[in-house]
């Protein structure tokens, strides 16, 4: 899916992608060729950017928080969206 990734500061890469209309269609991922801002921190990912994104309630969020295999929208209490499997 990734076609190319490139480190374009400490803590942001810019990712460009292959075809996503198939990931697109059957879930609710939105990718865009685009930067993406990284932060690490205890055991949790955080991502901002327009890289990435998880539709809900008809808007693409971006603002993620990533633990495991499951990602979260900071401001959207109870939600999560799998990773994977």
């Amino acid at each position: 899916m990734i076609k190319s990734i490139t480190k374009t500061a400490e803590d942001e890469i810019e990712v460009k992608w292959k075809s996503t209309w198939f990931v697109e269609r059957i879930s609710d991922a939105k990718f865009t060729d685009a930067k993406m801002k990284l932060k690490f921190e205890a055991n949790k990912m955080y991502t901002s950017g327009k890289a990435i994104g998880i539709k809900y309630n008809k808007k693409v969020y971006n603002n993620l928080i990533i633990i495991g295999n499951k990602a979260y929208i900071p401001s959207v209490k109870g939600y999560h969206w799998k990773i994977g499997k």
